[in-house]
């Protein structure tokens, strides 16, 4: 079993590909709603200052389809400061010289609700009369479809022009609303095609960009646009009432046939506190030039002083009319944003979040946050650049499905992570060094299956029968002194390095070097605990007062063997697989034949004496017992016994490993003659005296002969 398998499938292609699709369908579905299209539309904000430094639009503010007639400060300065509905005469003088012009157009993005007309003080109409050229002006922009009368469209009721001005105009389509429509945040990023006609019989007339449009012969959409802001201020040329006026009483025609002629014109208030407004050019224009440049402000007539220049680029807010002249130069040039459409816009988005959550699961938490924002920056460099050709591309949405992507896969892994932990510790943290735990909680990819090698310990505890039989009738205390028994073995083994795979009755199977790699000399660590666990075992058995004798048997193997969770995915152990546990296991059993306690292979013997010449000192004697092959193999190996601290070599007189010597070289005779010798003293003389018999009982004999066990 896998990690995967350890946090319950939680890092599983399934999962991650579950997650990361309902990442992409919660993205397209937010790309679809309302509020995915308004955080697109905020995208405009945002992409305008870098597309005006990839590729900044050149429009000449003389071909524009469209000028700005301005009451502005420099007006104030010259004609007075006086109410605006009496400035009426001044606009009709203008007025009759752009319709002499050959003007497209004329639209008022001002509203005369009231006349002075009908002002009555001391029983006397002193202004009556002063409305009549403004009337006449507009009859006469009336006459050939050339004016439209601004009004402000309201549910209840709206500002509307003074009646005798509607008269003056005589169609109701020369009337225009002057609405802007501001999203959610009070921010311009749209125009729309129309508003509710004033008036009871209700219906919609075209907004103002739209009816100008239509005069000039443009066919304009149904539903309303994406204002590109990028041809507004700056690209819009802009008049100065006082300078137009001063002009037209000067009789200079020629200047308005150039400037104006074919062209629509709006009448409106640029002002520095009036009527302005957020903008998705507000980005785009804070910081940048402080007014308007020079060639967006032409002149009819010089003058002795500089003239009072219009404030627009370098505010957040600029004028309403000029989004009024840009949304209508946006329909005549083509240069409205277009929005890519929803369902394929949506889809895109959603993809897009759907690969970056399963890029980011296959990559690191710090590299993913750096690929996230090198992706948002690609992203806001790909929209700035198709900005350019008028296409919004939903890469604010994209954007949130991407930072949705992260935080979600990160917070997912963060939980597959606990959880891994938590299942590391479940498994480990109660017979494992909490140093060792804390490794693999650490990085739970170290449970996943290995082939390492490693040293793995069988311990028996002897006298085990006698102990259940003679507390038989007292459960608890037994399992009490099982327990006490089998946790002081499982301290001395974490004490060493090692850790208790499992427990089997009243034997335990201990593991170094697996499944993190803690001793670099796990065949002497392992030889050091045997020998700590035997002394204490038996000092345990030689303090009880029922004389039940109580010792251990120890078989000690190493080698290359298969670690991993072996299991189901709801109860899963960590284990060894392989012939190195079933060696360790016979050697353990093979004990009650050769009549020793502790027993190790000859690979960990190599690696004992191999610890120990690097150390410098022998820490623990042993001696070879001899060949061995157990059953089930097809060749013998070196087996070595353990000899307890206290024990020294017996003497060298006892011949012992002559003895061993003897009967691998073929001379059973003799050594036969040196093992009944000793066999009262050496219990594994006995075992050799009966593989001897064995032997020559049998028709042939081998060369070299071995220990032949034929039980496990």
């Amino acid at each position: 079993m896998s990690a995967a398998a350890l946090a319950g499938q939680g890092s599983s292609r399934r999962r991650i590909l579950v997650v990361s699709s309902a990442i992409g369908l919660l993205t397209a579905v937010l790309a679809a709603t309302p509020l995915g299209a308004y955080l697109d539309r905020l995208g405009i904000d945002l992409l305008q200052p870098v597309r005006l430094r990839l590729n900044p639009p050149n429009a000449d503010p003389a071909k524009s389809p469209v000028a700005i007639i301005a009451i502005d400060e420099e007006s104030y300065a010259a004609l007075g400061n006086f109410p605006k509905v009496v400035w009426t005469p001044w606009l009709a003088q203008v007025m009759e010289a752009l319709l002499q012009a050959k003007v497209k157009t004329i639209g008022l993005d001002i509203v005369f609700s009231t006349t002075l007309d009908a002002f009555v003080f001391e029983n006397k109409r002193p202004l009556a009369g002063i409305d009549i050229p403004f009337l006449q002006a507009i009859n006469d922009a009336a006459a050939d479809n050339r004016i439209l009368l601004g009004y402000v469209s309201a549910p209840v009721r709206g500002t509307l022009p003074d009646p005798s001005q509607q008269a003056a105009a005589e169609r109701v389509d020369n009337l225009v609303p002057l609405n802007l429509e501001l999203d959610a945040d009070g921010v311009v990023r749209s125009y729309p095609a129309s508003f509710p006609a004033a008036g009871k019989d209700g219906g919609q007339l075209p907004s103002l960009a739209y009816a100008l449009a239509q005069r000039a012969g443009i066919k304009t959409p149904e539903d309303g646009t994406l204002v590109d802001f990028a041809y507004g201020p700056g690209h819009i040329p802009v008049y100065s009432l006082a300078d137009l006026l001063a002009c037209a009483k000067a009789g200079n025609e020629d200047f308005f046939s150039a400037r104006f002629a074919g062209k629509s014109v709006i009448f409106a208030d640029v002002l520095d506190t009036e009527d302005r407004y957020f903008t998705s050019a507000s980005l785009m224009t804070a910081g940048g030039l402080s007014e308007l440049p020079p060639a967006s402000q032409p002149r009819c007539l010089p003058t002795a002083a500089r003239p009072a220049s219009i404030d627009v680029s370098g505010r957040w807010k600029i004028p309403g009319v000029f989004v009024h002249a840009t949304a209508f130069q946006n329909l005549v040039q083509g240069t409205a944003i277009a929005p890519l459409p929803r369902l394929p816009g949506a889809v895109a988005v959603g993809l897009i979040a759907f690969a970056a959550a399963l890029g980011f699961y296959a990559i690191s938490p710090l590299i993913g946050a750096l690929a996230a924002l090198l992706a948002i920056v690609l992203m806001a460099l790909a929209g700035a650049a198709v900005l350019s050709h008028e296409l919004l591309l939903p890469f604010v949405t994209a954007w949130v499905g991407v930072g949705l992507a992260y935080l979600v896969t990160a917070g997912d892994r963060v939980i597959v992570e606990q959880r891994n932990r938590q299942r590391v510790m479940d498994i480990f943290g109660t017979f494992i060094a909490p140093a060792v735990v804390k490794k693999l909680a650490a990085d739970p990819r170290a449970l996943e299956p290995v082939r390492r090698r490693a040293t793995i310990m069988f311990i028996d505890i002897v006298g085990y029968t006698s102990l259940t039989e003679s507390l038989t009738r007292e459960p608890d205390r037994l399992i009490g002194l099982i327990n006490e028994y089998l946790g002081l073995l499982a301290d001395i083994i974490s004490k060493h390095g090692g850790y208790v795979d499992k427990y089997i009755g009243d034997a335990v199977l201990a593991v170094w070097n697996v499944p993190t790699v803690e001793r670099s000399d796990a065949g002497r660590a392992a030889a050091e605990a045997a020998l700590e666990c035997a002394e204490l075992v038996r000092a345990k058995g030689r303090a009880r007062s029922d004389g039940i004798k109580v010792d251990v048997r120890i078989g000690i193997a190493s080698g290359e063997v298969t670690a991993g969770l072996v299991g189901s995915t709801t109860k899963a152990n960590y284990t060894v697989l392989g012939d190195v546990v079933n060696l360790a296991s016979r050697m353990e059993s093979s004990n009650k034949l050769f009549g020793t306690h502790m027993m190790c292979c000859g690979a960990t013997e190599a690696d004992f004496t191999r610890a120990e010449t690097e150390a410098g000192n022998v820490s623990i004697r042993r001696r070879r017992l001899g060949r061995v092959q157990f059953k089930g193999k097809s060749e013998g190996i070196d087996v070595y016994e353990l000899l307890n601290r206290q024990d020294g070599m017996p003497a060298e007189s006892n011949g012992f490993a002559a003895a061993v010597a003897l009967y691998e070289d073929g001379r059973l005779a003799a050594a036969a003659a040196a093992f009944r010798a000793m066999a009262d003293h050496e219990p594994p003389a006995r075992l050799y005296l009966e593989q001897i018999a064995e032997l020559e009982r049998a028709p042939t004999r081998p060369e070299h002969p071995t220990i032949i066990l034929h039980e496990k």
